[in-house]
């Protein structure tokens, strides 16, 4: 192997000055900042030195081993090259980033740790204060609620073009979907209540959760406080023959069961029990208290039962409103209901994105939303 230092500047100086001596398949073995020059231990510079390595493999005589056990050693190098090259790349992103950022005046900087502190990934942190950056950057004083304002616009021009609120009142079949413990059942209630309350609708449930310990019971506990009744699906046959007795209401609000629905097969039976057709629009409810990664893994697997929009739950127990932006960016749907406790129907409300937005940073937008 032959293995070379070069120090530069900055990283992708150093990288560039690496190809060029070495070529294309050398790699960064390690990196460090130093300092350099100056004059008594003053007026030093930070520069960046890296390790090269680039291996001699194809300049290695030829030896009586087999094509075979040559060609396997091969594929071994380029394996690692091809990890080592995808790590450097992303160790250079990420310099580049933090180079950015180290340029934001403190204000700025403040205000993108409060957004991470308060569950915004740092790449959509990143990208909206870069974005405020570049609106300030010429500006010599700045205050903190002007940031805060700036940040508040450009997310809610990331996000205008998503619906919220706006429940689907065209729709007859209203089912929500989710893993285990998000309260599908109380949420469901919750806007089954609005309906008959506020839009005077004449309702009915219908349940595939036939697993849960008490969850029909409390289903008929919120439906009687309605007068409203409920059928419990146990196949395909029992939705069809529900679906024909309720066919003079107005609105069949659908409960399913808590599933870990990362195994395929309680996706399918859900998909298999309830007709898709045009009348039946699906939601998907999200705990806020939830780790980003497990709502991820659960609204992927959940995919084939084509949500429209989200419910949010629990928003009174959590402060990592940043999950809310997660969710529009992955996914690009909006939310249509929001629940902030246990009271039926009160706790419930169709949410606005400046409504969103002042949640999550404290600001509202002063734009039209209509």
């Amino acid at each position: 192997m032959k293995m070379k230092t070069f120090i530069a500047d900055t990283m992708v100086e150093a990288v560039d000055q690496m190809k060029q001596e070495l070529g294309e398949d050398a790699y960064v073995i390690e990196s460090e900042m130093i300092r350099t020059g100056g004059f008594l231990g003053m007026f030093q510079k930070n520069r960046v030195k890296i390790v090269a390595g680039l291996d001699d493999v194809a300049h290695r005589p030829a030896s009586s081993r087999s094509a075979s056990t040559f060609s396997q050693e091969n594929e071994v190098v380029v394996e690692r090259l091809t990890s080592e090259v995808s790590e450097m790349k992303k160790m250079i992103e990420t310099m580049h980033v933090h180079e950015k950022r180290s340029k934001y005046p403190d204000v700025l900087h403040s205000q993108y740790e409060s957004l991470r502190s308060r569950g915004f990934s740092d790449e959509l942190a990143g990208v909206v204060c870069d974005a405020v950056y570049g609106l300030i950057k010429r500006r010599d004083v700045i205050e903190d609620y002007e940031v805060v304002e700036l940040i508040g616009e450009q997310l809610f021009m990331r996000y205008e073009h998503l619906p919220f609120g706006n429940v689907s009142e065209e729709k007859k079949y209203i089912q929500v979907v989710g893993p285990t413990g998000v309260g599908k059942t109380t949420t469901l209630a919750k806007i089954a209540a609005r309906f008959v309350l506020e839009k005077k609708k004449k309702v009915a449930f219908m349940t595939t959760d036939t697993y849960r310990i008490g969850a029909i019971e409390q289903l008929k506990t919120y439906a009687h406080l309605l007068q409203a009744p409920v059928h419990v699906i146990y196949s395909k046959e029992d939705f069809l023959r529900a679906k024909e007795a309720l066919a003079s209401y107005d609105h069949v609000f659908i409960d399913t069961a808590g599933r870990n629905y990362r195994n395929k097969q309680y996706v399918e039976e859900l998909v298999q029990l309830i007709e898709r057709d045009e009348e039946l629009v699906t939601y998907g409810v999200v705990s806020l208290t939830g780790k980003i990664e497990d709502i991820e893994a659960a609204v992927d697997a959940l995919k084939p039962l084509q949500l429209k929009q989200f419910v949010l739950t629990k928003l009174d127990e959590t402060l990592s409103y940043g999950t809310i932006f997660h969710l529009l960016d992955t996914y690009e749907k909006g939310i249509v209901y929001c629940t902030d406790g246990q009271e039926v129907p009160e706790d419930l409300y169709e949410p606005t994105l400046n409504e969103l937005i002042h949640l999550a940073i404290g600001s509202e937008v002063k734009a039209d939303e209509s």
